[in-house]
């Protein structure tokens, strides 16, 4: 849709997210969409010029995950799932991400949001990124961090499920990755796609 209603998750005050409560919904912006990924961006921030992000911006990352990132996560990490049947892996541009973060993915987002016994409240039930608008905007002066923090973060989603789907079915905490993994792979995630990109170059 042109526009989604999404749950910001912003952090608890431990600097965690947090699971337990509700928090008001943002309406976020629709700049541009493929058949792997749509972006939007928190309609309040897009409306300061100095953290709105042109559609020609988000289009370049559309394409370069069209491109090159797309076939490293279904290749090396199994694809993504689609929990809320929309096809796609949401990127969303909020304020929400802190300035010395790129972007993140928050595991919450895979958990359902009540009903059942591992839920969460603040869960947008989707494969969701969050994005910092200034990351994205470095792509108009030379600054590609964007295009590979989208690689690393759709590995996070494809992994990140996965876990969240072991933790479920052995009611245990431990499905989830080490750090150094998880955070690893990710890596390879988007040093893959850029290779792939400079060797098509």
């Amino acid at each position: 849709p042109e526009k989604l209603s999404l749950i910001p998750n912003p952090p608890n005050s431990a600097g965690s997210i947090a699971c337990d409560g509700s928090t008001a919904r943002a309406t976020a912006l629709l700049l541009g969409e493929n058949e792997h990924v749509a972006i939007y961006q928190d309609s309040a921030q897009a409306q300061v010029d100095s953290m709105k992000v042109s559609a020609d911006l988000a289009t370049m990352m559309l394409d370069y995950y069209r491109d090159y990132g797309a076939q490293v996560i279904r290749d090396y990490f199994g694809g993504v799932t689609d929990i809320n049947n929309d096809g796609q892996v949401v990127v969303y541009i909020t304020p929400v991400v802190e300035k010395d973060v790129a972007a993140y993915v928050w595991s919450g987002d895979f958990f359902p949001r009540s009903g059942q016994e591992f839920s969460c409240p603040t869960s947008n039930e989707m494969e969701l990124v969050r994005f910092n608008p200034q990351t994205i905007r470095g792509l108009s002066s030379g600054n590609y961090q964007a295009l590979g923090t989208l690689v690393h973060e759709v590995k996070h989603v494809s992994s990140l499920y996965k876990s969240v789907s072991r933790l479920q079915d052995n009611s245990t905490p431990g499905g989830y990755q080490p750090t150094w993994v998880e955070e690893g792979t990710a890596e390879i995630a988007a040093e893959m796609s850029s290779r792939l990109a400079w060797a098509a170059t």
